[in-house]
């Protein structure tokens, strides 16, 4: 990660889409985030193609990385966003609307009774 930060603004995250499990007789239906907008930081990260977004949200929302456009997609366990944007985070516009790209980490971590419970 870069020690200074290349962008800072705003962020808009969109809801994901809710789990629907069945234990026992009973249907269960967990909202896993219902999307939020907050100020954020993005930086230069080691991962290649990839920035570091850095948000005011808790845990697992306050780091995600920003797939640029063209990167190739990499394994992470941190939740990935996409956005219609440039390669250069510099000239980043003052708001960010952002894309799911990857959310394996966020389903993951409450995907069972046992996990959401932890959570």
């Amino acid at each position: 990660m870069g020690l200074f930060e290349d962008w800072r603004g705003a962020v808009t995250l969109p809801p994901l889409a809710e789990l629907r499990v069945k234990v026992g007789r009973n249907m269960v239906r967990q909202i896993v985030f219902r999307g939020a907008t907050t100020h954020a930081r993005v930086f230069t990260d080691d991962l290649p193609g990839h920035d570091l977004i850095k948000t005011e949200l808790k845990a697992p929302y306050d780091q995600i990385h920003l797939r640029r456009k063209g990167a190739k997609r990499r394994t992470t366990n941190l939740p990935v966003v996409t956005a219609d944007l440039g390669v250069d985070p510099s000239n980043l516009p003052a708001e960010l609307t952002l894309r799911w790209d990857g959310i394996v980490p966020l389903i993951e971590r409450a995907d069972t009774p046992e996990r959401l419970r932890d959570t």
